[in-house]
């Protein structure tokens, strides 16, 4: 145990009258905080927050040493070192090569932070840019004993209560770990809907948060964690990307244009809401992992070109299968309501892709994307927009980025009355029966001959042109130009077949155009054989424990005992084309745990594809379902028990302790001590059993210039505590059978006065 003046071996005078006086002072301080609750109001903990805020960075190997490859903020989820940040800033990538990832806390809070632990990635997210690490070393490599970490941690908050104009508080590290932590008020000005997210993919604020604040927490008005700043800066040269260049990488005694440089990027004004977060954090607190599936080895289908977007379409709507209602031109003043739709191809978790809004010229930070991991697959159709809250009247310009570079642009005007126009909307597919109606799941078709699609019309006109183009995995293969004879509103269905062939399994789209505009689009699957009017694609669905030549083993069973390290899942399938976007998600107890999308990267049919969830140890007891969906629709849905069938009551974390500062002061002078070691001992310690080892130690502090400390960990309320309290000069100070009762309030200050030791 060290402090200023070297290592302490002894106590001296634990005897004296002096150390019984002070001991006795302590305790009578202490009862009196309890008893007239110091800080019991209901605010927010700042400082507790701030104290579990932590500056995270990947560091690798270079000549001569080692260098810092990229930076951000995270934050303690648990008193066992569980912390949550995002997925770019600790993922090994060329662009953060990460031989180790170092956690740095703040142990006064007007000071940098200090290195103390390295952490490992134990669950993440590339596409939400999302991760969860666990501290697992202190930073001289000494592996640390979880059970005895006791570090202020925050309480989870519920993200989709949020309301527009809710104050919120976000913090993080505004340097490179060069400055203290820092705190960034502001308001919920907005949600962002994107195509993987749902309607609050994103929550927009006000407040001025700065790039190496990525990855930090926002916290409600109750302290409650609700929501993770995130940017991720791109890797071409862009003037919204900063990037620092303080470390010598190539070890020729310069710091120069030929050095590795730390990206901190631009100011962020989005974050990813905990809603999307909760279930990394939850999987981590339960040791529980996504052991990935038959095909993790293999790439997913790409076609290996660059990245693109196509061109922006409009919408005033989404349907529940991702697709556009109808795409428009323009939109009537009161507009609270829009989407931008566009094709994406080649893309994949990692590029960084922005969107950048004006309105009237004026760049509009609410309307705009910062730069984000992209979270969907490798082609296909995308959206971004919002709905439930105003559009301004004006002119609209949006303009898409890949890595820093743009992508497409499109305009659109908002504002004037509403005026009827010609419209297709709402396109559906299915099957025809004798009666004309459509059936069938509406977006994924079994293989056979004929696919059909209704659509509604709207404001057209007997004799307008129009045209109907069928695409089959973005080749076009069917094109008809006709004269509309159907009146002015109403619905019609449209097929497509081939008798010859039949339609192959894979992606179809159909675009109606009114005229020389295209009115709307759909995108739909087809795969599988045909069960009635549904898709049967997945069969033969049975879960093990055990995994032997790519099939089954071990036990085969609805139920399994609670000393199983993990589960399989089987599945043969038949007529699901390469490249087909799918989703799997696994839930314990109803509670999403872990969401991928991936495109299918094995053969048409086949039999035993198999996805695992593993554990540290075992899977704790509880219900596990596996879901596979395929257009947002659930083609497998398997729940199994694990021994009694439901995670064990209080299973997890909660923000619960008392934070314990104060001032120490001479005695005769009344000014503050600088440099006195304050010393919780755990509760089962008392004064006369500390050896000064470390095990002891729930927490410590040094005071500051003025004498003040603060105990970073929490103490568990409930509870008796003894201190140590030692500074040169100054006789020692300790007290047994400190009480913190069940009711004491969360922050309890004491002032203790020290006396000279004039020997």
């Amino acid at each position: 145990m060290k402090r200023p003046g070297g290592w302490i071996s002894s106590l001296p005078h634990w005897n004296s009258s002096a150390v019984r006086i002070a001991a006795v002072a302590v305790i009578l301080l202490m009862s009196l905080i309890g008893q007239h609750g110091v800080t019991t109001a209901q605010t927010v903990d700042f400082a507790s927050i701030a104290r579990a805020t932590v500056f995270v960075a990947s560091v690798y190997d270079v000549p001569g040493g080692r260098a810092t490859s990229c930076v951000g903020s995270g934050t303690l989820v648990s008193f066992d070192g569980l912390i949550l940040t995002n997925a770019h800033i600790v993922a090994d990538s060329e662009r953060c090569p990460a031989d180790d990832i170092a956690i740095s806390l703040t142990l006064r809070l007007d000071e940098p932070p200090v290195p103390i632990y390295y952490a490992d990635v134990v669950n993440h997210d590339m596409g939400l840019d999302l991760a969860v690490l666990r501290i697992t070393r202190q930073i001289d490599g000494r592996i640390v004993d979880r059970d005895a970490l006791r570090l202020p941690f925050v309480e989870l908050g519920d993200s989709d209560q949020l309301q527009l104009d809710d104050t919120i508080a976000v913090f993080g590290y505004p340097g490179i770990g060069n400055e203290a932590v820092t705190l960034a008020r502001g308001t919920v000005i907005g949600f962002t809907a994107e195509a993987r997210g749902g309607e609050r993919a994103w929550l927009k604020t006000s407040a001025t948060i700065l790039g190496t604040m990525t990855g930090g927490g926002a916290y409600d008005q109750q302290g409650r964690l609700i929501g993770v700043p995130t940017t991720a800066p791109a890797s071409t040269a862009d003037a919204a990307l900063d990037c620092r260049r303080v470390q010598d990488t190539n070890a020729d005694g310069l710091v120069d244009s030929r050095d590795a440089c730390i990206p901190v990027g631009g100011f962020i004004n989005a974050l990813r809401p905990l809603a999307l977060a909760r279930g990394l954090v939850r999987a981590a607190q339960l040791g529980i992992r996504d052991g990935g599936h038959a095909f993790s080895g293999q790439a997913s289908a790409t076609t290996g070109g660059e990245p693109q977007f196509g061109p922006i379409f409009f919408s005033p709507g989404v349907n529940e299968a991702g697709q556009p209602t109808t795409f428009v031109t323009g939109m009537p003043a009161g507009t609270n309501s829009l989407y931008l739709f566009f094709d994406y191809a080649n893309m994949h978790p990692g590029v960084v892709y922005e969107l950048r809004t004006t309105i009237n010229g004026i760049p509009s930070p609410l309307f705009s994307q910062a730069p984000a991991l992209w979270s969907g697959g490798t082609r296909g159709l995308w959206y971004i927009g919002s709905s439930g809250q105003p559009w301004p009247n004006g002119v609209y310009e949006f303009t898409l980025f890949i890595e820093g570079r743009p992508a497409g642009s499109a305009r659109i005007t908002i504002g004037g009355p509403a005026e009827p126009a010609p419209a297709f909307a709402d396109v559906v597919f299915g099957l025809l029966d004798l009666q004309g109606n459509i059936l069938g799941s509406g977006y994924v078709l079994p293989a056979g001959n004929v696919a059909s699609a209704r659509f509604i019309y709207r404001n057209m006109t007997d004799g307008m042109s129009w045209t109907q183009v069928w695409y089959y995995e973005g080749v076009e293969i069917r094109r008809s130009a006709e004269t509309w004879n159907q009146g002015a509103s109403g619905s019609t269905t449209i097929s497509i077949q081939n008798q010859q062939q039949g339609l192959l399994p894979g992606r179809y789209r159909l675009e109606l155009w009114i005229a020389d505009r295209l009115a709307t689009e759909a995108d739909f699957i087809i795969a599988g054989a045909q069960e009635s009017v549904f898709s049967q694609i997945f069969e033969n669905v049975r879960v093990a424990d055990q995994l032997a030549a790519g099939a089954p083993a071990g036990t085969v069973a609805e139920s399994f005992p609670n000393t199983i390290p993990g589960l399989y899942v089987f599945a043969d399938w038949r007529l699901l084309a390469s490249g087909t976007p799918w989703t799997y998600r696994w839930l314990v107890d109803g509670e999403l745990l872990f969401e991928r999308v991936e495109d299918w990267a094995g053969p048409e049919s086949g039999e035993n594809f198999w996805l695992y969830l593993g554990s540290d140890l075992h899977l704790p007891d509880g219900s596990y379902t596996l879901e596979v969906l395929l257009g947002d629709l659930p083609f497998i849905s398997r729940t199994v028990e694990v021994g009694l069938g439901q995670l064990p009551v209080g299973q997890g974390n909660e923000a619960t302790g008392v934070r314990l500062s104060g001032q120490v002061l001479d005695a005769e002078t009344g000014e503050g001590i600088p440099g006195v070691l304050f010393i919780v001992l755990k509760a089962e310690f008392s004064v006369e059993d500390f050896v000064w080892d470390e095990s002891q130690v729930l927490g410590m502090s040094l005071t500051d210039s003025r004498g003040e400390f603060e105990i970073a960990r929490l103490l568990p309320r409930d509870a008796f505590y003894s201190v140590v309290v030692v500074a040169d000069g100054y006789l020692p100070v300790g007290a047994d059978g400190i009480e913190i009762g069940p009711d004491a309030p969360g922050q309890l200050e004491l002032r203790l006065e020290m006396n000279r030791d004039w020997r």
